[in-house]
């Protein structure tokens, strides 16, 4: 039997006792900041066309290679190597 996790919850946790109320002020406001900017990004609930991942083997020191991946309809995966410096990948 499979493990399940607990369901997501739409509030953070409340701040622990003690804590400097401007800290836990600008830490709401970020968590809420980040919640909204992430909404509409990537949806929980639907498909994307690809995603871009880094190697995960590169050396100490070193700027990882970034890869686009993307799958064909026949369930072909399709990796393209993406410059850094900020060129479209979907090109």
């Amino acid at each position: 039997m499979a493990v399940q996790s607990p369901p997501a919850s739409s509030a953070p946790p409340p701040p622990p006792v003690g804590s400097d109320p401007a800290l836990v002020n600008y830490l709401q406001q970020y968590t809420a900041w980040i919640q909204n900017q992430l909404a509409g990004k990537v949806g929980s609930n639907g498909a994307q066309s690809s995603i871009m991942l880094q190697a995960s083997n590169a050396p100490a020191g070193v700027t990882p290679n970034i890869y686009l991946l993307q799958v064909s309809q026949t369930g072909v995966l399709a990796t393209t190597p993406v410059p850094l410096g900020g060129s479209n990948p979907t090109r």
